[in-house]
């Protein structure tokens, strides 16, 4: 924030691994909440990348789906927050 430069989600998630074990984060939560996706979302649909549109919440980051992602329009824009342990 002092530096007061844009921060991409793949300088967050710089290694594999840690994209990884996000991803197998945000994997179950979409199934443990299937009413606000598409039923056939599998764990290579979650793109996780410099373009992914995320912010920083007090406990990590959360990541941003927009409508059509990987759920319906009726579902809006999702955001799943995803706690710092997952992925430091």
């Amino acid at each position: 924030m002092k530096a007061q430069k844009r921060v991409t989600l793949d300088q967050i998630l710089n290694t594999k691994t840690k994209v990884s074990k996000t991803r197998d984060y945000l994997y179950s939560y979409i199934k443990k909440h299937d009413e606000l996706f598409f039923p056939d979302v599998k764990k290579e649909d979650i793109t996780l990348n410099k373009d992914t549109m995320f912010y920083f919440t007090a406990n990590g980051i959360a990541i941003v789906f927009g409508q059509y992602d990987l759920g319906p329009y009726a579902a809006g824009i999702r955001d799943v927050q995803v706690p710092a342990s997952i992925y430091q």
